[in-house]
């Protein structure tokens, strides 16, 4: 017996909640049936997939690695030279007196560790993936165009335009991978498959 509808026949039980309902009531996806009331949790898995992989995220996987690696590249002596810094002073010594430039160097350096874990989380198929890459890369645009305008070295400076133009190009490319042609294309094959009742059954 449907729960909405009594004197029909009930022709399954929703996969959420577990209620009986007719054909009428019942909307199927992935083998499963869910009721009208309950579309919303199927709506919401739907757009989880939509996040999944695509060439946009392969790119932006690269980019975070290029970024990374040129950041090395740039970084690696003065970090060198700050850890022999911290081996004469100490380190209680060294933080307490710690400069400018070595807290640039250990900002580049966190950056440098995030880029490349960011490299391979963002492949994963998660909804959180893209939300925190998105907030690293927000973060490294205000941190390296900043120090790029404040930079009177032509080397250093050279350096932090690179890498700025590598995470604005790495920024659109991660929005392509979330809302570009790919991911509404993604989005729509999954709302094809769904099983939508007939306005007619009613």
């Amino acid at each position: 017996m449907c729960f909405n509808h009594p004197w029909r026949q009930a022709y399954a039980r929703c996969s959420f909640c577990k209620r009986p309902f007719c054909y009428a009531d019942l909307v199927g996806h992935s083998g499963m049936q869910y009721c009208l009331e309950d579309i919303n949790h199927m709506e919401h898995s739907v757009q989880k997939a939509t996040i999944s992989a695509n060439r946009f995220t392969y790119v932006s996987s690269v980019l975070f690695l290029a970024g990374s690696l040129l950041l090395f590249y740039y970084t690696y002596p003065q970090f060198l030279l700050m850890l022999t810094q911290v081996q004469l002073s100490g380190l209680s010594i060294f933080i307490y007196n710690i400069s400018y430039i070595n807290f640039i160097v250990i900002m580049s350096s966190a950056f440098v560790i995030l880029g490349i874990v960011s490299s391979i989380s963002i492949l994963a198929p998660s909804r959180g993936r893209f939300f925190l890459s998105a907030l690293m890369l927000l973060a490294m645009l205000l941190f390296f165009p900043y120090e790029y305008l404040s930079s009177s070295s032509t080397y250093y400076g050279n350096y932090l335009l690179y890498v700025t133009i590598i995470v604005f190009v790495n920024m659109i490319t991660l929005v392509m991978s979330r809302f570009g042609y790919e991911g509404r294309i993604s989005e729509k094959k999954l709302m094809d498959q769904v099983e939508w009742p007939r306005i007619e059954t009613f």
